[in-house]
């Protein structure tokens, strides 16, 4: 994916394979993922974070996207819950 039309930077790309079950992903955790520096969040400020699925077929790519409500404070990484359905 080279481009994704939302503010702000991407922190990881997972692949399809890493998502089939429901699982926790920490937002600032330092690790690399998909080539994607997942770097740690700053003390007091707050981020939107938006998690996205992108699917693509016959070259056509198409996008969906989820956002926090509001914008959340870091603790210790902020954890993501995904829990992704395929039907």
């Amino acid at each position: 994916m080279d481009h994704i039309p939302l503010p702000g930077v991407t922190v990881a790309e997972l692949e399809a394979d890493d998502v089939r079950l429901a699982r926790y992903f920490v937002v600032g955790d330092d690790k690399i993922y998909g080539g994607y520096e997942n770097s740690a969040l700053t003390a007091n400020i707050l981020y939107t974070v938006y998690y996205v699925v992108a699917s693509s077929l016959d070259g056509v790519t198409k996008m969906s996207f989820a956002a926090t409500e509001n914008p959340v404070a870091p603790g210790i990484g902020l954890l993501v819950s995904i829990i992704l359905r395929i039907d």
